[in-house]
């Protein structure tokens, strides 16, 4: 394989004695199927370059002088020890590849899909999401800015929010412009539902019921803030509401200041319902999509799955909206699939699953390999009638790491690693999680705690 990044492409290297010969990408790789980078490509002449390293170097003073790798990571492992200890853990990071994962898009590509991508939110950028593969990615937002839909301002858009995020550095860059066009694009910019749908339709039309497969990756926003659904479902669910309270950006922005502050049941029981009529909305669009489907007699040979990646606590404990925390309403999702010469209808399966075996489940539907660096696994021996668990228990944790959680089949355990403190609920008779069990039961706790450790060491997770 090319060691040239974590991506982990197949290489076929042709050598007599130690010198290359020739390289080119290896075909039969569950990978790459074939393809060559312009820096695989380059092996050959850098091996040959009789300028380049071939043993690691040290800086002694002004000078570098030739060390064996045990010697190498010695000298590592000295320099970074201080640094932890002074700073912690999280003041070191390192740089993944390019790519440093395979998406299915890019996966089903050398197999002769057609593939697309249709999103409506800034954070599915390129850039940011690491979404890659589609033959057509396409942004159909509405209310965006001009400026928004420049590439190059799209770049320094999501290098400001990484900063933020991953180096927990929120005021690094102290620029005006960056945070007014964050701020606008929170306030204004939106997705809806009917505008994705209408895109479908027409990719479907134009790729649908040709000789080639498709692979097409919907995304729909409604369900987020702001929570404003179109008529009639904006008024769906609650329909005699007298008050002013609407699921603009101003009402998110002033629970996110306040709490609950002055607004009465009433409020707080209409944001709920205007939450319920999107979601509503987005169900009646994916069924136009799902009708096209069954016109187009796709219905028997088509995978259909729909998911969500988080859910959102509408006031429990004073918790509003998603945020930095795995509490259960913030990541309980649905996850539905649908092959009728599979799948039998109407069958659920009170398992607890990752979001991450949605890819191996794909691939083994379409009678794939699933590559073996893919963490998750495959959900069709559940699908069958298989007994037991997928997972001994499944794992999610915050984007950086802070706080990780352990579900079993009725148990939620919450590491919050900031300060080492564990959180236990039971969320089968708990699901708002009104009660830590923790305190009542310790030794349970510990022995998820280890179970979890034991996890996050097996797909190699730093300092588990």
């Amino acid at each position: 394989t090319c060691p040239l990044c974590e991506a982990t492409c197949g290489l076929e290297v042709t050598t007599r004695g130690r010198e290359v010969v020739s390289i080119r990408g290896d075909r039969e790789d569950v990978f790459s199927h074939g393809y060559l980078c312009p820096k695989a490509a380059a092996l050959k002449a850098l091996d040959a370059d009789p300028d380049r390293l071939r043993a690691p170097m040290v800086r002694a003073g002004d000078t570098w002088r030739e060390v064996s790798w045990s010697e190498a990571f010695a000298e590592v492992e000295r320099l970074l020890a201080p640094v932890i200890g002074t700073y912690g853990r999280d003041a070191v990071g390192f740089y993944l590849g390019n790519p440093n994962v395979h998406t299915l898009a890019e996966m089903l590509d050398p197999l002769g899909y057609n593939t697309a991508g249709l999103y409506s939110w800034v954070s599915l950028e390129p850039g940011f999401s690491g979404l890659r593969g589609f033959d057509t990615y396409e942004d159909l937002s509405i209310h965006l800015a001009p400026i928004m839909r420049d590439p190059r301002f799209q770049d320094l858009i999501v290098t400001y929010r990484l900063l933020g995020k991953y180096l927990f550095l929120p005021n690094i860059i102290e620029n005006d412009l960056l945070q007014s066009a964050q701020d606008s694009v929170e306030d204004n910019t939106v997705g809806k539902a009917d505008v994705t749908t209408d895109a479908a339709l027409r990719w479907l039309d134009a790729n649908g019921n040709g000789d080639k497969p498709f692979f097409l990756w919907l995304h729909y926003y409604d369900a987020h803030y702001p929570y404003q659904p179109p008529p009639p479902f904006d008024a769906e669910y609650d329909p005699g509401y007298k008050g002013t309270v609407d699921g603009s950006m101003t009402t998110i922005h002033y629970i996110y200041a306040n709490g609950t502050g002055d607004l009465t049941d009433a409020d707080i029981n209409h944001i709920h319902a205007l939450y319920d009529g999107a979601i509503s909305f987005i169900d009646q669009q994916l069924g136009r999509v799902l009708d096209k489907v069954d016109q187009m007699n796709l219905t028997n040979n088509t995978v259909v799955v729909a998911t969500a990646d988080h859910g959102e606590s509408l006031g429990t404990l004073g918790r509003w909206f998603h945020g930095p925390r795995t509490n259960y309403t913030d990541i309980h999702v649905p996850l539905v699939f649908r092959l009728p010469s599979v799948i039998p209808a109407n069958h659920s399966i009170p398992a607890v699953v990752e979001s991450i075996d949605i890819l191996p489940t794909i691939l083994d539907l379409l009678h794939l390999p699933t590559p073996p660096i893919v963490q998750g696994k495959s959900l069709l021996p559940l699908i069958n009638g298989a007994a037991g668990a997928v997972h001994p228990g499944t794992i999610a944790m915050l984007d950086v790491y802070s706080q990780i959680t352990y579900l079993t089949p009725d148990l939620h355990l919450m590491w919050d690693r900031n300060v080492n403190h564990l959180s236990l609920y039971n969320y089968l008779s708990d699901p708002l999680e009104l009660n830590d069990l923790a305190a009542q039961y310790p030794d349970t706790a510990a022995k998820m705690l280890a179970e979890l450790q034991d996890e996050l060491r097996a797909i190699k997770f730093p300092n588990a």
